[in-house]
């Protein structure tokens, strides 16, 4: 049978497993029935079990670091609620 490319599956193929592990088909079942093998539906199914979804979601954080730290952007909040009218300028001296 067919087999997902890469690290996941396609879609088609893995909402067939999706379906199967909804409908409490055996691991064998799933197995034969769609191609994939038990490992990978073992994972498929934890996920499904831990998130709702069939892989784990993104834990790594994306993008660019931030400029200030936490503390930094507390003082700037209780800078501003001080003076409200406060320019950028003066925001870029305080900190």
């Amino acid at each position: 049978m067919a087999r997902g490319s890469g690290k996941r599956l396609q879609p088609e193929l893995l909402q067939s497993v999706i379906n199967h592990i909804a409908a409490g088909d055996r691991m064998v079942d799933i197995e034969r029935a769609t191609g994939v093998n038990d490992k990978c539906i073992r994972k498929i199914r934890l996920n499904l079990e831990y998130w709702g979804v069939p892989y784990p979601p993104r834990t790594v954080r994306l993008g660019r670091p931030a400029t200030l730290r936490q503390r930094q952007l507390d003082g700037l909040e209780q800078y501003l609620a001080g003076w409200p009218q406060a320019y950028m300028d003066e925001m870029r001296e305080w900190l």
